[in-house]
């Protein structure tokens, strides 16, 4: 269902209000806002959709929007001249050789918590982590705003997955959280998160290992999916207030279509 351009599930209304009473507090707040530093994971096979959605988070012009790290996978380095175009679109982007990335794997997994602790080492510890995949376009900056003033630990979109999990296209972790998540890589931790969510799926995992490690959990709304953005009305104030990013997840032939839509091709 759509109300003002925006989609709205009627099973999940309880909790749109509650982030509607969230908001009202989160625009009380007078403490600075904390950076959030953005963590992508990808290969030189996705160089254009990396291209776009770096566009995409350049365009926002937010002072919420940190450093930039992506993280390379060792099957599809990048070229130098792909590495100096990315470069000219981000200038405070910053590369990260950590190894293979494989969907659904538990060195993947690895490699992804390493490469939070990394990003958290040159934050404040009130910064946020931001793991993000390439078919992520950003469109507004209002969301991410809000959630550089709130006060969890993991913020994740639960839509799209009746909040049993944080969907992995985009989803924010506290760095004073993410910094000492390397040792978790020597622990028994990260095994116990695989055998209660019963899978290898990164969001599954990640969600997993939070809920366990954090007591501040919000499960929101961040992105919009294929099923939602052909409907929406990108120009909706609600909209924008609900949601920051569009997740061409299965749709990716569709990303460039839409970056011409928002003006960042």
């Amino acid at each position: 269902m759509m109300i003002l351009g925006c989609p709205v599930g009627l099973r999940h209304i309880p909790r749109i209000v509650g982030d509607q009473l969230r908001r009202v507090r989160h625009r009380l707040r007078l403490e600075p806002t904390a950076k959030i530093h953005f963590v992508y994971f990808t290969c030189a096979r996705d160089m254009l959709l990396l291209a776009m959605s770096l566009r995409s988070l350049v365009a926002l012009q937010s002072s919420c929007i940190g450093k930039v790290f992506v993280v390379v996978d060792s099957k599809g380095p990048f070229a130098p001249e792909q590495e100096a175009e990315l470069k000219s679109i981000c200038p405070v982007l910053q590369f990260l050789y950590l190894g293979q990335i494989d969907w659904a794997s538990v060195e993947t997994l690895r490699t992804e918590l390493k490469a939070f602790s990394a990003a958290a080492q040159i934050a404040e510890p009130d910064d946020f982590i931001a793991k993000v995949d390439s078919d992520i376009l950003f469109f507004n900056a209002t969301k991410l705003e809000e959630i550089s003033v709130s006060r969890y630990d993991f913020i994740g979109d639960g839509h799209y997955s009746d909040y049993a999990y944080a969907q992995g296209g985009l989803y924010f972790i506290r760095a004073s959280m993410a910094r000492p998540l390397a040792e978790t890589l020597l622990q028994t931790e990260l095994q116990e998160a695989i055998d209660r969510c019963g899978s290898v799926s990164e969001d599954r995992v990640m969600s997993a290992l939070f809920a366990h490690r954090c007591s501040k959990i919000w499960m929101t709304r961040v992105m919009l999916f294929p099923n939602e953005y052909e409907k929406s009305d990108l120009s909706s104030r609600w909209l924008k207030q609900e949601f920051s990013a569009i997740h061409f997840v299965r749709r990716k032939d569709d990303m460039p279509r839409y970056a011409h839509i928002i003006g960042i091709d």
